[in-house]
């Protein structure tokens, strides 16, 4: 009978607890919580879509990057009972249960259709809003885990912004941000990030040395797919038959159907 109280009493004890962390979060916390998800979700499916269509390096490697992340936020969202939404849940790509995401999917995978520059350029624009949406949420909240989390995801957003960036100059195209200050898009390019890990091959960590073109090793060009290093006067090119990378040897790219 004592075993059966003890055994009772540590169960509701633990189920108490539970509920207790689940609570933490506040309605404002838990929605914006909800949305990053599916910012991360429509980074994704952008870039793989990209991926599929300029087979550039840029998109494949970020795209698993962005996989990542919505895991961490769908592993947070699960500690405090934060309910992803339909589209998360399903993993459906391009679906989305916010509105003006689900318009800005559309738009944004139009535009990257039009050249590989101006999918390079979506993809800052990506890495532009989540930048921008990212610092007002750790603006907003005190959890600390979530601060944390926030903090990760934008360093590692600064990284991606860095790496468009990057490509679009290669292409000769000077990149104009929208979403953030021109001081602080300065400042991610002038700096290093702290998401750059040691020891790994990173898109857009500076100072590490990366696969380039035109013999520059140190210079990263994310959308480089299957070049080398060393090509003395060859732009990098995305692997595809009468596709260029912006200027890739005068070339412009190819429209799929």
């Amino acid at each position: 009978m004592k075993k059966t109280f003890v055994f009772l009493l540590t169960v509701l004890t633990l189920q108490l607890g539970n509920a207790q962390v689940k609570m933490i979060l506040t309605q404002q916390e838990g929605a914006t919580l909800a949305r990053m998800a599916e910012e991360e979700k429509l980074a994704y499916d952008v870039y793989m879509d990209m991926a599929e269509l300029w087979e550039a390096q840029a998109f494949t490697q970020i795209a698993a990057a962005e996989q990542r992340h919505l895991t961490m936020i769908k592993q947070l969202a699960d500690r405090y009972g934060i309910k992803m939404s339909k589209a998360v849940r399903s993993g459906e790509r391009g679906l989305f249960d916010d509105a003006a995401l689900q318009q800005s999917y559309l738009d944004l995978t139009q535009k990257g259709q039009q050249s590989l520059t101006a999918a390079f350029q979506v993809g800052a624009l990506i890495e532009e809003m989540d930048i921008r949406d990212l610092k007002t949420a750790i603006a907003e909240t005190e959890n600390t885990n979530l601060k944390a989390t926030y903090t990760r995801l934008m360093e590692a957003s600064n990284n991606h912004l860095v790496a468009f960036s990057q490509n679009l100059e290669q292409a000769g195209e000077a990149y104009v941000p929208s979403y953030i200050t021109t001081a602080d898009y300065d400042a991610i390019m002038r700096g290093s990030t702290k998401a750059c890990q040691p020891g790994k091959n990173q898109q857009g960590c500076k100072g590490k040395s990366q696969q380039g073109c035109k013999g520059n090793k140190q210079k990263a060009e994310a959308g480089c797919a299957g070049k080398q290093a060393g090509q003395s006067g060859k732009a990098c090119c995305s692997g595809k038959k009468g596709q260029g990378a912006g200027g890739c040897q005068g070339k412009k790219a190819d429209l799929k159907p």
